[in-house]
């Protein structure tokens, strides 16, 4: 009897493995070269922007040292690229009060995974010039969730805060006479007076009114008002020490702070170097302007500056009365 064959043309089970196995390598490996593409354009992206950007980027590991950086935080630390930088830390290239603030504030991003946002670091610039930056620094972490280090971005902002400064500073200034304006006076004056009398010192509070202003600004015109007030400014600020406190707080009047003083008679002898300072001064050209002081003094901790100034005031409405400049004799105060 004849026996008919039947042969399969399905391939053999381990081929189709192997067969499957290859496919599954050339998925891989086109996997791979993606990435490897997409990591290459990444690096060269990062090498771009490490070359142009003019913020400071850096890159450290767990101990601190340098591993990149850009350009620009090169030359900032006096380096011609990034590579001379790798291995240092801060301490071999800053002053060590700088690398001091810089180091006490990563350890807890390295230590503890804290990111550090916005925080306003100094450093120098070239020539010594003190310049600021603002830093954020977050930790580098493994495919495990170890941290390796630390990526920082600091950004120069000395301009804003110079401007921030001047804005500060201007609130705070009588923009005509350059002294304090009465919210200043009272923020800064308050506190020193308050531990001025609690610890038993004399405290001191001039109130200054220009005589007959009103008669320079409608004779002359305001312009030459203005000018008068920057005058008598400047001859406050003459007689003055520099721990003494002066403002602009009205129109014409003016407040005058000191303390810390062992004489009771301070402020009253004050008043007087200023009655002298106003009598010899240029400002006698307009003879109907004067100048009334009244002075109030104490240290006594249970009376408030507002009570001291306002002691102060009642006292120079009594000095207009006298012949002007003049000042009333000194009001002490639980003395």
């Amino acid at each position: 009897m004849k026996v008919n064959r039947v042969v399969s043309k399905r391939p053999c089970e381990s081929c189709e493995k192997l067969i499957a196995e290859v496919e599954f390598l050339k998925v891989q490996l086109e996997s791979s070269k993606n990435k490897l593409l997409s990591l290459e354009k990444t690096s060269e992206q990062l090498s771009i922007l490490l070359k142009n950007t003019p913020d400071f980027i850096y890159i450290k590991d767990s101990e601190h040292r340098f591993t990149s950086a850009s350009d620009a935080f090169a030359r900032l630390t006096s380096h011609s690229s990034w590579q001379e930088l790798v291995g240092k830390n801060d301490f071999d290239i800053f002053p060590k009060e700088h690398a001091e603030v810089y180091f006490e504030f990563e350890k807890d991003v390295i230590a503890q995974g804290e990111a550090l946002v916005l925080h306003d670091e100094p450093y120098y610039a070239e020539g010594g010039e003190l310049r600021w930056v603002t830093s954020t620094k977050v930790p580098v972490k493994d495919d495990g969730g170890n941290i390796v280090g630390l990526v920082g971005i600091s950004k120069d902002i000395t301009e804003l805060k110079c401007a921030q400064s001047h804005i500060r500073e201007m609130a705070n200034l009588d923009h005509l006479s350059g002294l304090l304006n009465r919210r200043a006076f009272n923020e800064q004056v308050t506190p020193l007076y308050d531990r001025c009398v609690e610890a038993g010192d004399y405290a001191f509070v001039l109130f200054i009114d220009l005589d007959n202003f009103k008669s320079i600004n409608d004779a002359y015109g305001h312009d030459v008002g203005d000018q008068v007030i920057g005058e008598f400014a400047d001859l406050l600020r003459s007689v003055v020490r520099s721990n003494e406190y002066v403002a602009r707080v009205g129109g014409d009047e003016f407040l005058v702070y000191l303390d810390r003083e062992s004489n009771p008679s301070a402020g009253e002898l004050l008043a007087k170097r200023i009655v002298t300072k106003f009598s010899e001064s240029d400002l006698g050209r307009y003879p109907v302007l004067g100048c009334s002081i009244g002075v109030s003094g104490t240290r006594d901790a249970s009376l408030t500056l507002s009570e001291l100034i306002s002691s102060a005031d009642k006292s120079m409405y009594l000095a207009k009365e006298m012949p002007s400049p003049s000042y009333f004799p000194q009001d002490n105060l639980g003395y």
